[in-house]
């Protein structure tokens, strides 16, 4: 593996020390408090928050020669960023083997795992989420329609069949016979027919309860796919109510763990033996909401997620038509895909959607790749250690890594049962590279307070207001809502004199018509 701009990275071998130290984003919302490394002439404005170094660029060779060139082609043809078009081709290919394969971790018994990935891809608007979407989710969206299709075949032979027991069902229990010739006779009769299975295979923004239901009557192996994250973030599964209830399911889902659910309404179920994968493509505010909200770390559903931040590529997507050879590894991956998704799932014994997927195991040099891998986060994450701020997420690294490698391995061979050390060191990378993101969003998110609010203020006085000097009861009644109080608006403005944005006037003046007792000067304005 490359050595990485802060260090060396891990090797098949398990040498080399990773160093996946965070190295910044762009978007003010989300960066720490500014330290600058040299001293400002004097009263020249010091930056509340600093830019820290751009994203590492996505591991592509990471991917393997097959998704490798598919990423690439997708990036091509869609010009969207590299790590969104890694995200949305590794997030179908998951869809499409967890519901074929599990893989084993080497940690002793119940060591079983699902190959379920749930990704995060961070983009502004513009940046062509929904194209790249399209591009790769064309044979899942070909494979709904198709179940779409024979759902509504079997529903109309359904009802008849149905409306037939109704009917027999009836004329059993309003009949002359006795309790017993009753029973004998329903029994007969049998159960009644089971409606066909729901045909959704993607869903945007399910609700906690909806999702139970569609698991419980539908597909054992789904995914919540969205262009648009942020109406899932802020809609009603994430609300607060229901937050963390939500997140609890979907980390059981992740973890392939049975989902018990008692209501009064609809009785109690054990919803077990199904699958999730998830791509959210969110915005920054949106995923600031989402991976610094306390809740879904604490219960651990952040440190399920893979999350990237890449670099924009707006601004230079010049027009330009793509290589014939990305258009056919585009149309190879639909085909594969088409192919995959079409494979019967492996049920339970009298099961119709209880999935019993077969397992793929670490050969014996991956093993010990692994294990050397897991060790070597293991020491990182104690006190002190550079993957401490993220040890949630960390101490899940190996196995996010051994999830990636098995449905690498799958999607190269359907029929695999083993995976190589060199598809595991390929996995390993791609997790350094998401272990890199979330320690960037971490640092970026350690703001105080006072900072994050002056900063708010800076943003106003920039954009929304246009006199040369503000006073606190400007900021009162028309500033940002986090500072519209008094108290708290003297407390911003005195952190944002210190830092030489605002400067106290020496008299009364004259803003907006009204006189001003005490007034402060916006920087660069007269």
């Amino acid at each position: 593996m490359n050595e990485g701009r802060n260090g060396a990275h891990w090797n098949a071998q398990g040498q080399g020390l990773a160093n996946p130290l965070a190295r910044g984003t762009m978007i003010k919302t989300l960066l720490p408090h500014c330290e600058p490394d040299k001293k400002p002439a004097p009263h020249e404005p010091v930056p509340l928050v600093r830019e820290i170094p751009a994203a590492d660029p996505y591991p592509v060779d990471g991917l393997g020669p097959q998704l490798a060139a598919v990423v690439v082609a997708l990036n091509d043809v869609v010009q969207s960023p590299l790590a969104m078009c890694a995200n949305s081709v590794l997030a179908t290919v998951t869809l499409a083997a967890q519901g074929q394969i599990n893989v084993e971790l080497p940690i002793g018994a119940g060591s079983t795992r699902p190959v379920s990935g749930f990704f995060i891809t961070v983009g502004r608007s513009g940046e062509r989420k929904s194209a790249s979407d399209q591009q790769i989710g064309k044979a899942l969206k070909s494979r709904e329609a198709e179940l779409r299709q024979i759902h509504d075949a079997e529903m109309k032979i359904w009802r008849n069949e149905h409306d037939a027991w109704e009917a027999a069902r009836k004329a059993i229990l309003a009949g002359k016979q006795d309790k017993v010739a009753k029973e004998v006779d329903l029994r007969a009769l049998g159960d009644e027919p089971e409606k066909p299975l729901a045909p959704i295979i993607i869903m945007e923004e399910p609700t906690v309860e909806g999702l139970a239901k569609l698991l419980m009557a539908g597909q054992p192996s789904v995914g919540v796919f969205s262009t648009e994250g942020g109406q899932f973030v802020g809609g009603h599964a994430m609300s607060d109510d229901a937050k963390l209830r939500s997140a609890a399911a979907l980390s059981r889902l992740w973890d392939g763990d049975p989902w018990k659910r008692v209501r009064s309404g609809d009785g109690a179920h054990i919803i077990a033996d199904k699958r999730l994968a998830m791509h959210l493509m969110v915005q920054p505010d949106a995923a600031a909401q989402l991976v610094n909200d306390p809740v879904l770390r604490d219960q651990g559903l952040v440190s399920r997620m893979l999350v990237t931040f890449p670099e924009t590529t707006m601004g230079t997507r010049l027009h330009h038509d793509p290589a014939p050879v990305s258009m056919i590894e585009l149309a190879r991956f639909s085909a594969r895909m088409t192919t995959a998704l079409a494979l019967p799932y492996p049920l339970r014994q009298k099961s119709r959607n209880d999935l019993a997927p077969r397992t793929v195991r670490l050969s014996v040099e991956a093993r010990a790749g692994w294990i050397a891998f897991a060790d070597h986060v293991e020491r990182m994450i104690g006190p002190g250690g550079q993957l401490e701020p993220i040890s949630g997420f960390a101490a899940k690294m190996a196995e996010h890594a051994a999830r990636m490698a098995a449905a690498m391995a799958w999607w190269s061979d359907h029929d695999a049962i083993e995976i190589d050390a060199e598809t595991l060191s390929n996995a390993i990378q791609l997790v350094e590279h998401y272990a890199d993101e979330a320690l960037r969003l971490w640092q970026a998110s350690v703001v105080p307070a006072d900072i994050a609010d002056a900063q708010r203020l800076l943003d106003w006085l920039d954009e929304r207001w246009s006199e040369s000097h503000v006073s606190i009861a400007d900021i009162s009644r028309l500033g940002p809502n986090a500072v519209r109080v008094a108290q708290r608006a003297r407390q911003l403005v005195k952190v944002l004199e210190e830092h030489h944005w605002l400067v106290k006037a020496s008299g009364p003046v004259l803003i907006g018509g009204q006189r001003r007792r005490e007034a402060w000067q916006v920087k660069g304005r007269v």
